[in-house]
């Protein structure tokens, strides 16, 4: 497994560190037969700005775990006042891999659910018309 911090993030953590760190997996690097799992957080300008990444072998539980607590390293290294309790909240897509892994890692801290995904699983779910509208 290969994970990396961004070299900008290692001068100036804290005003790239929001209180909203979004977890992505969404590019397969054909390639490698990898995938790339990502944290990201929010700017002061309200933009994504790139955490840590890992290139791992598949997206389960274990690499999540793995993930998990590297980021949770970072923060105790550059930015350990967003480990007090509800701080720092962190987003997903409902993995069970993430639900499990930022409930031990981050106990202390909310967990949300990405709306895009909450709204793809939804329409998965309900093929009624009347019902998708309701978004």
């Amino acid at each position: 497994m290969l994970c990396t911090l961004n070299p900008l993030l290692k001068t100036n953590f804290d005003a790239f560190l929001s209180v909203t760190a979004p977890l992505h997996s969404e590019f397969n690097i054909v390639l490698l037969c990898s995938v790339l799992l990502a944290a990201t957080g929010v700017d002061a300008n309200g933009s994504l700005y790139p955490l840590a990444y890992a290139v791992v072998d598949a997206e389960n539980d274990d690499n999540w775990l793995w993930m998990l607590q590297y980021l949770c390293q970072i923060v105790e290294t550059h930015a350990p006042q967003f480990l007090e309790p509800n701080v720092l909240t962190l987003l997903s897509d409902r993995q069970k891999g993430l639900i499990d892994g930022v409930e031990n890692v981050f106990p202390n801290s909310p967990h949300g659910y990405c709306l895009r995904h909450l709204e793809a699983n939804f329409h998965k779910q309900f093929k009624h018309p009347q019902l998708k509208s309701l978004l």
